[in-house]
């Protein structure tokens, strides 16, 4: 019995292993260093990452053929290129980017009209918008983001180099943001600037 409980143990010990970020804040009485855990979902009995799963919306999709399809599920990038699956008692529909022109949802705590535009392996929502149009693989407003667009222009993969070009290197602030790649932040703080 001891032995099952020591092999349950270390199997829940790899399910919930963490990234560790570590910052140093300025309170009034001192820096404080805090801690922020990301923790990684894993398939049991492996130690590669759980590819993540975008939360369940209601979502309509327009086909390529004309049709126009509603799926209550999420985005699964379990595979290479996303889908929505539409289960029904007898069998499943699989929608792919390239099977759709856009989708559609409604984010439920906001109301808000989320569209995704297809690209090659996934669809791309807006969830940051302003100077620099920031986008993300699923429609969440608190996702991460994969590619962005200055105002109208091409939507480009979101590295370094991509955001350094649209975004200029004259504030400092943003260049150790960009340094640090905390991507998303530079953005918004971007925006923020020239918004004034």
């Amino acid at each position: 019995m001891k032995s099952f409980y020591i092999l349950l143990l270390s199997g829940l010990a790899t399910c919930a292993s963490a990234q560790v970020n570590v910052s140093t804040i300025r309170t009034p009485y001192g820096n404080a260093t805090v801690h922020t855990y990301k923790p990684q979902n894993y398939f049991y009995g492996s130690t590669t990452p759980r590819p993540y799963r975008g939360m369940k919306h209601k979502f309509y999709a327009e086909m390529i053929d004309g049709r126009q399809l509603m799926a209550n599920t999420w985005i699964d990038m379990t595979d290479s290129v996303a889908k929505l699956v539409i289960d029904n008692n007898t069998d499943s529909i699989v929608i792919r980017p390239v099977d759709t022109k856009m989708i559609v949802t409604m984010l439920y705590r906001t109301n808000e009209r989320m569209e995704g535009i297809p690209a090659d392996s996934c669809w791309l929502f807006k969830i940051v918008k302003g100077p620099i149009n920031g986008y993300s693989p699923f429609a969440e407003k608190d996702a991460y983001l994969i590619a962005i667009q200055k105002e109208d222009g091409p939507i480009v993969p979101l590295n370094k180099k991509n955001l350094v070009e649209l975004v200029g290197t004259t504030d400092p602030k943003i260049n150790k943001l960009i340094e640090k790649e905390d991507f998303q932040k530079a953005i918004t703080t971007f925006n923020k600037n020239e918004a004034k």
